[in-house]
């Protein structure tokens, strides 16, 4: 076994390797070698996930010439709170392969290091490539070997955002909105096959609440993923809660995407937000996949 740096000419046998592991996985649609590349090699036009970030670079574990794994580094720009530090966007390896997993740590870490960066965020949900998961996601803990490899070697869980699905949903009528107002939507033509949209609800001048929702087919295009529809944003205005507008406009906004030929529904929360996990369960969805960050000071030794 080898590890070396990655480079365009490996993009398709890590493809080949990231759609292996990562099938059985909530939303683990095959993904294309040119999407995955982009990604690896610093070209992502989703800017936004990238947010911070310089300096890609990954490197490939290589068995016989068959990738076993690799590793997705990067180096993420100093914030008001903190300075810079590694981010490592995503670490890959096929199970029973533990020591091409600890080789590719191992040469991230090591690179981390020659950049003097004091700690490291692993699978933070800002910071993991579009080529795995939905957004907002941390890393999954179907990916048990990953998460074990990481707690060994001095990672701790620091975050963690947890998914919902709704297949084949059913609404029901919604009628008038629970609160006088006046609603407001807007289809977004994206890089999916359908549409994003959006729904608000305005009481004169005043947005009072609003529902955003993407395609899946945008982190896996041609697949079906595109038959998905994930809420990225519901929020109602602290003085409108408790009226049943949230699940209004969660129901309304569901029915115009089934509109749009969406057949499934996804959402997700962070692990704390109890009130949006109690709501989202008893709306009709169910949980799907637990997802967590984890950081680590450079120099901590195994447990």
């Amino acid at each position: 076994m080898e590890i070396v740096a990655y480079e365009p000419a490996l993009a398709e046998g890590v493809t080949e390797g990231l759609n292996r592991v990562t099938a059985g996985l909530p939303h683990g649609y095959p993904r294309r070698p040119d999407h995955v590349a982009a990604e690896l090699e610093g070209r992502a036009s989703d800017r936004e996930r990238r947010s911070a970030l310089r300096d890609d670079h990954a490197w490939v574990a290589l068995d016989g010439g068959e990738v076993v794994g690799f590793v997705h580094g990067a180096v993420k720009d100093p914030c008001e709170e903190a300075g810079p530090c590694g981010a490592l966007r995503f670490l890959l390896y096929e199970p029973g392969r533990r020591a091409a997993g600890q080789a590719l740590l191992d040469a991230v870490e090591a690179w981390f290091a020659e950049h003097a960066l004091p700690e490291v965020i692993a699978f933070h949900q800002n910071h993991v490539p579009s080529y795995y998961h939905l957004p907002h996601s941390y890393l999954s803990d179907r990916l048990n070997h990953v998460h074990a490899l990481l707690e060994y070697n001095g990672y701790a869980r620091c975050a963690g955002e947890v998914y919902y699905d709704w297949p084949d949903f059913e609404v029901p009528e919604t009628g008038p909105p629970p609160v006088a107002a006046e609603l407001q939507c807007e289809v977004q033509e994206r890089r999916a096959e359908r549409p994003g949209f959006a729904l608000f609800a305005f009481q004169g001048e005043t947005r009072i609440a609003q529902c955003w929702f993407v395609s899946c087919g945008e982190t896996a295009p041609g697949t079906e993923a595109e038959d998905w529809c994930l809420t990225t944003w519901l929020h109602i205005e602290t003085a409108r809660q408790g009226r049943r507008l949230g699940m209004y406009m969660l129901y309304r906004a569901l029915r115009e995407m089934r509109g749009l030929g969406f057949r499934h529904a996804a959402i997700s929360t962070s692990l704390v937000n109890y009130r949006a996990q109690l709501f989202y369960a008893n709306c009709g969805y169910r949980t799907s996949d637990w997802t967590y960050g984890l950081t680590k000071s450079l120099g901590q030794a195994r447990s």
